[in-house]
């Protein structure tokens, strides 16, 4: 669970533009992962702290996922106690055109987009979570625990991260 403390740290961050320099910092290099650049968090803490449900306090974290509709709906109970406005947004069947598209949609500065998705074993268990990010300053991005953001310069050629990743959903984000 997080603590009230970081709560606040985190619904302050969230509602203001995203400070890229911010990721020069080694502290917010390490301590930042995919969720925290999905929601626009800066905000360097422990691990458990960008885990899907620990802000809305509905997973603890050595909890496994259970299906991909849970992992939605943990993503959008964090997103509404951080009082983030999020829309579900259409794929389509064509992945590659939706996110090209993406990059000829008209965005308000207060909005971006986030793809999520699910790493799924052989087995059919739920691995991990990951989240793509779509800012018209800086285009496709991503942000691993431990390293840089990366600006996905062609969307197209560099997703799917791996074939074990399924979307779960597209959103777009206002703060």
């Amino acid at each position: 669970m997080i603590s009230e403390e970081n709560l606040e740290k985190i619904k302050s961050c969230v509602h203001k533009p995203l400070n890229w320099e911010d990721y020069t910092s080694t502290d917010v290099v390490q301590k930042t992962n995919c969720l925290s650049h999905a929601i626009g968090s800066t905000i360097a803490l422990d691990k458990q702290n960008y885990r899907l449900g620990a802000i809305s306090g509905k997973k603890e974290i050595n909890v496994g996922y259970n299906s991909e509709d849970e992992v939605k709906k943990l993503f959008l109970s964090d997103t509404s106690q951080l009082g983030l406005e999020v829309e579900q947004i259409s794929v389509g069947y064509y992945i590659p055109s939706f996110l090209k598209n993406i990059e000829e949609d008209t965005f308000a500065s207060n909005e971006h987009v986030v793809l999520l998705f699910i790493e799924v074993y052989a087995n059919g268990k739920i691995g991990d979570f990951h989240f793509l990010r779509y800012d018209v300053e800086k285009g496709w991005s991503e942000k691993r625990r431990g390293y840089p953001v990366a600006i996905l310069d062609d969307i197209v050629k560099e997703w799917p991260l791996r074939q074990r990743y399924e979307l779960v959903g597209a959103f777009k984000m206002r703060r």
